[in-house]
């Protein structure tokens, strides 16, 4: 605290993208240790100075290690790098079991920086716009065209293995919206406004969700970061002892408007206006359509393998 500095941590996330799986396997370890530490300066310290940088690193080299399982699957036509495709995989999904612990943690401004910057650099600028680049709404030659993305069939495995391994309800709930009920606006300007509404990330910037590398290294944002002044890690100090604003109950309230056109109501009806409405809602399944709902027809397209 009188150092502004916490040098075991910040010199052991420095290696978050070490060759060394055991170094990789140890900074993992350590940090998530270190989030279990319910001390309020320290906390604020992790949160304040160190979260933003170390999630946009993360986010970056695990976005990158997509592409790398993507190249390897499209360069290996003869089947020769099996063994290593699956080491790739099994790391993906050390990855996002890492980031589910960090999670469960349910330390609340922890989780909306990282929430933030999973969707806004890395669920919706790649896995999501992987599904659906060469559909309507994205054209061809379009300045859109020149991001990074995967196959399909990568994307959805991701995606999958997403829901699969993460159970935090707001970020779930959120990406089961955009797939499906969202469109393609979720790439601009209005949709990264959506996502900080959602991440309740209060005076974050809204800026297209993109998948780009960090603009300064991790070294160097953490030392710009302790650099700052001090003062606001004690402004911060009551935050972490108020009550949680991101709980599942919460989250299930902020997610209701954005369900709202496609749930039935129910409270205050009588048992024919129930039955009625359910007959209504019926008569509309038979006329469900993917028109407008880019993800869900991408999946469904996906899906449909005639091999």
């Amino acid at each position: 605290q009188h150092t502004n500095d916490f040098p075991l941590y910040t010199e052991a996330i420095k290696f978050f993208n070490h060759s060394e799986s055991m170094v990789r396997i140890a900074v993992r370890t350590l940090t998530l240790n270190v989030y279990k530490v319910d001390e309020i300066s320290m906390r604020n310290f992790v949160i304040d100075k160190t979260a933003s940088p170390y999630f946009s690193n993360l986010v970056w080299f695990i976005g990158n290690h997509i592409l790398e399982v993507d190249a390897c699957i499209r360069n290996d036509s003869d089947h020769q790098s099996l063994n290593r495709l699956r080491d790739l995989v099994a790391e993906h999904l050390d990855h996002l079991h890492y980031i589910n612990d960090i999670f469960c943690l349910q330390i609340d401004e922890l989780n909306e920086v990282l929430s933030d910057h999973l969707l806004n650099r890395l669920l919706v600028p790649l896995y999501l716009y992987s599904l659906v680049r060469n559909t309507d709404g994205i054209g061809t030659g379009s300045v859109e065209e020149m991001r990074p993305f995967v196959s399909r069939v990568i994307a959805l495995f991701v995606l999958g293995q997403v829901f699969l391994i993460m159970n935090h309800v707001p970020l779930v709930s959120f990406l089961a919206w955009v797939i499906l009920a969202g469109d393609t606006e979720i790439f601009t300007e209005k949709g990264a406004a959506l996502i900080t509404r959602y991440t309740v990330r209060q005076g974050l910037p809204s800026t297209k969700p993109r998948f780009v590398a960090p603009t300064k290294t991790l070294e160097k944002s953490l030392k710009e970061k302790i650099n700052e002044d001090s003062s606001s890690l004690l402004d911060s100090a009551s935050r972490l002892s108020s009550p949680s604003r991101l709980t599942e109950e919460d989250s299930s309230s902020q997610m209701e408007e954005l369900w709202d056109s496609h749930s039935l109501p129910s409270r205050g009806l009588t048992d024919d206006e129930k039955m009625a409405a359910m007959d209504t809602e019926s008569s509309k399944s038979e006329e469900f359509s993917t028109v407008g709902r880019p993800f869900l027809k991408a999946i469904f397209e996906a899906l449909n393998v005639r091999e």
